[in-house]
């Protein structure tokens, strides 16, 4: 049997939606709890339950939409860890850092 590997989905006008993901750490390795089997990451950098979306975007406006038109192809990761940079993230002093919107995922 395989082991199924995180998926992730990028609504338009929403957060990260991640499914099937084992451990999550901030930029110094310490883990952060999952308390489901699928998360909502905050893009939106405006949540106040960062990591995790908090339903601010809607009352924001959020959008996602991008002006580029240029696709890419889907990439296979085969590793044991993805470092994912989550733009507008803040580290919990408040200080955006170099790491502060980093999460390890495996």
């Amino acid at each position: 049997m395989s082991e199924q590997k995180p998926n992730f989905d990028v609504p338009e006008d929403g957060p990260f939606l991640v499914k099937g993901l084992k451990k999550l750490t901030d930029a110094d390795g310490n883990p952060i709890a999952m308390e489901k089997d699928v998360i909502a990451l905050c893009r939106c950098g405006a949540s106040e339950n960062k990591p995790f979306c908090d339903g601010t975007h809607s009352d924001i406006g959020f959008s996602g939409k991008k002006e580029r038109t240029e696709t890419y192809p889907v990439r296979e990761y085969k590793g044991k860890e993805l470092t994912v940079g989550l733009v507008g993230l803040q580290s919990p002093t408040g200080v955006i850092g170099p790491t502060a919107g980093r999460r390890r995922v495996t």
